[in-house]
């Protein structure tokens, strides 16, 4: 597929505010991307991507974990919000027909983070963090980051989104941790 035409998918599977999100990430990807020395194409179509499974019920996520075998841990077994990233990038290469570790990557990784994440698998992680529908407190100060350092400005989105985990008594998922610890210890 064209990514015109997998926009067009999208637009006509996501909800209007979904989409609508789903265009900023892809936008503030490909923006990150350019300032940030990444392929900025790629960029843009794993944004476009990152929520493709978002439309999917919680009762199709599991069928889509069944068919595509993948292997969850337990906190995401107890975390339904966390689903449709695992399910997304699958959906990326099996509906989509994006053969892109990269993007596959990115999209798998947008909700959670990890350590070591590539260049873009980063942008995308901070972009749906940022992109201009998002308000939360502190999400202005994240987007001034972002202008000048990409790196502090995920560590400021990751350690701001797990005390918003903690302060709702949330499961804390262990790669979001290890995520911001890495960037405490330098590794």
């Amino acid at each position: 597929m064209t990514t015109d035409e997998i926009i067009a998918s999208l637009n006509q599977k996501l909800n209007p505010g979904r989409f609508e999100h789903t265009m900023g990430v892809a936008r503030t990807a490909k923006w990150l991307a350019l300032k940030y020395g990444a392929d900025s194409n790629k960029a843009y179509l794993a944004g476009i991507l990152h929520d493709c499974a978002k439309c999917l019920s919680h009762e199709e996520l599991l069928q889509r974990i069944e068919k595509y075998h993948i292997t969850l841990d337990a906190i995401s077994l107890k975390s339904p919000q966390l689903l449709h990233s695992f399910v997304g990038a699958h959906e990326a290469r099996e509906v989509y027909g994006i053969d892109d570790e990269e993007i596959f990557d990115a999209v798998y990784y947008h909700t959670i983070g990890k350590e070591n994440m590539s260049t873009l698998t980063r942008i995308v992680y901070l972009a749906d963090a940022i992109e201009p529908m998002r308000n939360y407190p502190g999400v202005n100060k994240i987007r001034k980051t972002a202008e000048e350092s990409l790196d502090e400005a995920v560590f400021m989105y990751t350690d701001s989104s797990i005390r918003f985990i903690l302060d709702r008594g949330a499961l804390l998922h262990p790669n979001t941790l290890a995520l911001r610890n890495s960037f405490i210890a330098g590794v």
